[in-house]
């Protein structure tokens, strides 16, 4: 959920789309239904992959810096954001259950997806570099090691800090890391061209309906082929449309620039609304409002959060202060 340096215009697609993605994250995780899996679920997560394998480049200064690089903007933050409210919990949930809980952050029983994104990030930046930056054993190494990495996450082989889920999204890598390269080459036709994908994307949900349902997280894809197709279309047109707006509310670039924070919050932000309102409990219409309340909620909290962090303990969320 890192971004490099790029021009304010791309930084602004960018984090809108981070946002996008989030904001999906928070509602799936409360409202989730087989049309939600259908028509979100494919572009959802594979987001976040893609927009990292669009921005990554290979720095000076090689491996060292690489892995430093991931210590302070991926590693800490995560293990940052996991600790500090853990922390206040000890009086309540006493320090076994604070152990176990860290544990499960480390393994990737909770939140699984940061674990698999820095993995992924790690393998990726291998790739990258053993294949000196040449597309065709780029996409031959990515496309072996998504394979490989579906079938062992489908007989749960290698679920320990995710690494299976790491070997598979590297396809996702790979989109964002292709859009990048011919992205110069389709200038001129983003705005129309992303619409005419867009589309596609629906139609080919609907008419398929219910085999374009997703699982990223499970490995499990009702119609693999179908699934896979939507995923890099809807990418695609989303990668083209986003950015052809010049200018996006400030909220929500707020909401993509403290998307860690808001995917590592949310879970205990949930805990006091869940005291007087279980979601799912009520007809499809009243689940989606408030779902949709609780979505703007936990974003507008966590940006609190955020701020506050970012002001007094800005190596947690990855900044240098």
């Amino acid at each position: 959920m890192t971004h490099y340096p790029q021009d304010k215009v791309r930084l602004q697609w960018i984090d809108a789309l981070r946002a996008f993605a989030i904001l999906l994250v928070v509602y799936g995780h409360h409202a989730s239904t087989p049309v939600f899996s259908a028509f979100f679920n494919p572009v959802k997560m594979p987001l976040f992959f893609a927009l990292s394998g669009y921005l990554f480049h290979i720095k000076a200064g090689g491996d060292k810096a690489f892995f430093k690089r991931t210590l302070r903007s991926l590693i800490i933050p995560w293990l940052s954001l996991t600790i500090i409210p853990l922390l206040v919990a000890i009086p309540i949930k006493g320090m076994d259950y604070i152990m176990d809980s860290i544990i499960k952050v480390v393994t990737g029983e909770m939140f699984w997806f940061m674990p698999c994104f820095i993995i992924a990030n790690i393998i990726f930046y291998y790739i990258i570099k053993l294949t000196r930056n040449r597309q065709l054993p780029i996409v031959l190494c990515i496309l072996a090691f998504s394979a490989i990495g579906y079938i062992l996450r489908r007989k749960h082989i290698l679920d320990l800090c995710m690494i299976n889920m790491a070997m598979m999204v590297q396809f996702y890598f790979l989109i964002g890391h292709l859009y990048k390269k011919y992205e110069k080459r389709l200038q001129g036709y983003f705005k129309q061209t992303g619409i005419m994908l867009l589309l596609c994307y629906l139609a080919i949900g609907v008419f398929f309906f219910p085999e374009s349902k997703t699982d990223v997280h499970n490995a499990f894809f009702h119609n693999l082929p179908i699934c896979t197709l939507m995923t890099t279309i809807g990418v695609t047109g989303l990668f083209m449309l986003s950015s052809t707006i010049s200018n996006y509310p400030k909220w929500l670039l707020m909401v993509g620039m403290n998307s860690l924070v808001i995917y590592m919050f949310d879970t205990y932000l949930e805990i006091p609304v869940t005291l007087f309102y279980h979601f799912n409990d009520q007809l499809y219409i009243v689940t989606f409002f408030a779902t949709v309340i609780y979505t703007a909620y936990s974003s507008t909290m966590s940006i609190i959060i955020a701020k506050f962090i970012n002001k007094f303990f800005p190596w947690a969320t990855g900044h240098r202060g």
